[in-house]
């Protein structure tokens, strides 16, 4: 049995269950017929034919905040910082500024190349000074609440 080649275009004639489709006054004879003469995608199609907006807003980005600056979607502020959707994720998670030693990095990663360790490492000296510094003031406490 040999296939129809790439150039074989099927018409809704071919095709016993193909439904004729209606958009904006137009009469397509498939749905495929429509998408490629509007140029949208099926999906947009169906929404608009179920008086659905083409666009559903659930669907839309959330606006984020980095740095004081809002943008209007996490895409958008990975496109604007030349991030990777993993680098903007940690930064959102954990912040974005990291203070060593009195200098500051935008996160850890510039910390780790800065310093040349593994990111690992610079999230575990956080943890581990985060704990010394919960040791000093749980002792503080202690020490002061005695007679």
């Amino acid at each position: 049995m040999s296939r129809n080649p790439p150039s074989t275009a099927f018409t809704a004639t071919d095709n016993p269950n193909a439904t004729q489709i209606t958009l904006d006054g137009v009469t397509y004879p498939t749905l495929r017929a429509a998408c490629n003469a509007t140029g949208l995608k099926s999906n947009a199609i169906l929404r608009r034919l179920a008086g659905l907006p083409a666009h559903d807003p659930k669907l839309a980005g959330k606006p984020v905040t980095l740095d004081g600056v809002t943008y209007p979607s996490r895409k958008e502020a990975r496109a604007a910082l030349g991030l990777t959707p993993q680098e903007l994720r940690h930064r959102l998670k954990h912040g974005s500024r990291l203070t060593l030693g009195g200098v500051e990095f935008p996160d850890r990663l510039a910390c780790a190349k800065a310093i040349g360790v593994k990111v690992q490492q610079i999230a575990m000296a956080q943890r581990v000074l985060r704990k010394v510094a919960e040791y000093e003031a749980s002792h503080r406490a202690s020490a002061t609440a005695r007679p």
